[in-house]
């Protein structure tokens, strides 16, 4: 009879390979890419930038030819470098 028969069948397993998020261009929130914040910064013509702590937790300050200083608060230092430079481009 068919449903007496044993079940001695090995269970079919296949393994799959998963990048890295890094691999798959995936970051963190969170996660600051400084390639890009670099590039971004050159395009908006900085002459001088830097990163430190605050009382919100990071800050970040960067200076434009024709603005002057720019700075940008956040929880984490990619909060701070996208307020500064939001701030940045808003100016133009």
């Amino acid at each position: 009879m068919r449903g007496d028969e044993p079940l001695n069948a090995a269970p079919l397993v296949s393994r799959v390979a998963i990048p890295s998020p890094e691999d798959a261009g995936v970051t963190s929130p969170g996660t600051l890419d400084w390639t890009a914040t670099r590039r971004q910064l050159a395009a908006l013509g900085a002459t001088e930038f830097g990163l430190g702590a605050s009382a919100a937790g990071s800050k970040f300050f960067l200076v434009l030819p024709r603005l002057g200083r720019v700075e940008g608060e956040g929880r984490t230092e990619a909060e701070a470098v996208a307020a500064a430079l939001g701030r940045a481009r808003r100016a133009r």
